[in-house]
């Protein structure tokens, strides 16, 4: 039978507890409650922690912030209490913080970045999320914005309902990412609401691409969203993050440089980091239009210019790669991680491509970039163009622990089950695993002077004339 489970007992427990060790300190306790930009829904859910605090012998000093306030003006607010004796601790409760919780730039300078001379339609315009249509690179598209608030449950589900929209219309959808987080005041109901934003975002994956552009803060449930997304573009001074960094760091975990844009980028959940949050929004709208409006569309043609480049059996990956796609055209994708893979959009005769470049060893990073990448081409029936030129998967017990065959082998998988159309150019190494995995095409391609081999071919020639070499050195025909 089940038990049902109520945290009633449990809070008694705690209550009494706290009383106990309030009453020991021989004066009551103060809290000061910072709050920025509070809202009336904010300020009842202060209310109810003061009743909390009174009932366990603690007093709380609410201190109240204008939602313009600065970041100075806030950390001079919180060192002023620190130093008040009569303060004993500090919650700190921000809506909004001018100038650092909120990208730099505002809605109407990033969307105009995004949308096709700066036009859009307004779909929903209130509130903490607002939502747009237009067109994006000649591509009509949906929008969907977050100003730096905290979100509400109405909030989330106008992103579940541009969501479902761009779904029936079979238009992509750019979500720009900027939240202090969930309305706390809500609970459980924002946190279900979150989780039906999740399962949205998961049901039309693969059906129209998401893009997702963090332009100010997103962490915890955003940043679960945002990584969902089949590409996330970064603004370099936003930040990403499951735990807050400060939190963790209070923990004694900390990282230098843990939350920003560049350790998005080294985890492979970044694949652009742009200078700011307007080359984000473009940089968006660049890949919205490489990319088809949906699943059951073809991609658009572009005007193109031919490579200048000539290609060279062994180039390095980026090289290779500008010799046989249309000039200009490339837009690298996680550029941070697994460098040893070189993988973006381009366009070889105007029609998009996906480009996958081998270089040196592949670690178990390199190898799942270029599974994610195939797999999000194959979704949307971009051809892959695949330049293999590698030394093999990389030759370590280490990397092997670390997930290298577990990921070599879903690689493989990935190839094998991909739809689209598929080109290998053998253009320097193919030897062993690599070959099997890499170059499973519907067209292959070698380019003279490469090397492909069941083994290397030194090891090759030790194993199948291990006795003539043995007799050749001992005959004194080797030495």
């Amino acid at each position: 039978m089940a038990t049902r489970l109520t945290g009633a007992p449990v809070a008694s427990k705690i209550y009494a507890q706290v009383r106990e060790k309030a009453a020991a300190l021989g004066t009551q306790p103060c809290l000061a409650a910072v709050s920025v930009g509070a809202q009336p829904d904010d300020r009842a859910y202060l209310r109810s922690i003061a009743r909390s605090a009174d009932g366990c012998g603690v007093t709380v000093r609410p201190v109240e912030l204008p939602a313009d306030c600065t970041a100075d003006a806030l950390t001079g607010t919180l060192r002023t209490l620190s130093a008040d004796d009569t303060v004993h601790g500090v919650l700190h409760h921000v809506e909004h913080i001018a100038g650092t919780m909120a990208s730099k730039s505002n809605k109407g300078e990033i969307l105009a970045k995004f949308f096709d001379d700066g036009e859009y339609t307004a779909l929903f315009a209130d509130g903490a999320v607002s939502a747009a249509c237009g067109y994006a690179a000649g591509q009509q598209a949906y929008a969907v914005y977050q100003n730096g608030e905290a979100v509400s449950v109405k909030d989330v589900e106008k992103n579940i309902k541009v969501l479902e929209m761009a779904a029936q219309t079979g238009c992509p959808v750019v979500t720009f990412y900027n939240s202090v987080g969930a309305k706390l005041a809500e609970g459980l109901d924002v946190l279900t609401a979150s989780a039906k934003l999740n399962a949205t975002i998961a049901k039309v994956s693969g059906v129209i691409p998401q893009i997702a552009v963090v332009t100010g803060v997103c962490g915890g449930t955003s940043a679960l969203s945002a990584a969902n997304a089949d590409v996330c573009v970064m603004a370099e001074d936003a930040e990403l993050f499951f735990t807050a960094p400060f939190t963790s760091a209070a923990k004694g975990d900390k990282v230098p440089g843990a939350g920003t844009a560049e350790a998005a980028a080294k985890a492979g959940v970044a694949a652009i980091v742009a200078a700011n949050a307007e080359e984000a929004a473009e940089k968006a709208a660049h890949i919205v239009g490489l990319l088809p409006a949906n699943n059951l569309t073809g991609p658009a043609i572009f005007e193109f210019e031919q490579p200048t480049s000539v290609l060279s059996a062994g180039a390095a990956p980026e090289k290779a790669a500008a010799a046989l796609i249309d000039k200009d055209s490339a837009v690298e994708l996680y550029a941070g991680f697994g460098k040893h893979v070189y993988t973006a959009f381009a366009t070889i005769g105007g029609n998009a491509v996906g480009i996958v470049a081998t270089g040196e060893t592949l670690c178990h990073n390199c190898v799942a970039k270029a599974s994610r990448f195939v797999r999000l081409c194959d979704a949307f029936s971009v051809p892959v163009l695949t330049i293999v030129n590698t030394n093999g998967f990389a030759p370590s017990a280490t990397d092997d622990i670390a997930g290298g065959i577990r990921e070599a082998a879903r690689l493989a998988a990935t190839y094998a089950d991909a739809t689209t159309a598929k080109v290998a150019l053998l253009s320097g190494k193919a030897v062993g695993p690599v070959y099997t995995a890499l170059a499973n095409a519907d067209l292959k391609i070698a380019v003279n002077g490469c090397t492909v081999s069941a083994l290397e071919p030194n090891a090759a020639v030790s194993v199948l004339y291990e006795l003539f070499l043995l007799v050749s050195v001992f005959s004194g025909f080797i030495v």
